[in-house]
């Protein structure tokens, strides 16, 4: 569901759906610019990515769909190397906490190259 707040009283007024291009939605998060929306789609065994337009409101699917068995949790963290604005991360697989894991467990994309 697509809700939009109200700017006086900040209550939810509901004005549309849109479909995560998976089954069971199960954690969903903006990147730090807020330009990209991470959708887990955990019966589905996907990642999808969509581009929401900060000035409209508008969400487009951009065709990035991820094989993840199972996901159910997304991060997005800002990482500062030298050559790249920001970076968006999710885990290739289950990641857990404590568990050692390396850059290969990743899927990277920089905001000047989303994911692909």
């Amino acid at each position: 569901a697509i809700f939009r707040v109200a700017p006086n009283s900040g209550k939810l007024r509901q004005i549309g759906f849109f479909h995560t291009r998976g089954e069971t939605p199960r954690h969903f998060q903006f990147d730090s610019s807020g330009q990209y929306l991470v959708v887990a789609n955990q019966d589905t065994d996907t990642i999808a990515v969509f581009s929401f337009n900060l000035s409209s409101g508008e969400m487009k699917y951009t065709g990035n769909e991820y094989r993840v068995p199972s996901p159910n949790f997304v991060c997005c963290c800002t990482i500062q190397p030298s050559n790249v604005e920001r970076e968006i991360i999710m885990p290739r697989h289950e990641v857990t906490i404590g568990s050692e894991v390396n850059v290969d467990d990743f899927l990277i994309s920089s905001k000047k190259n989303p994911l692909k």
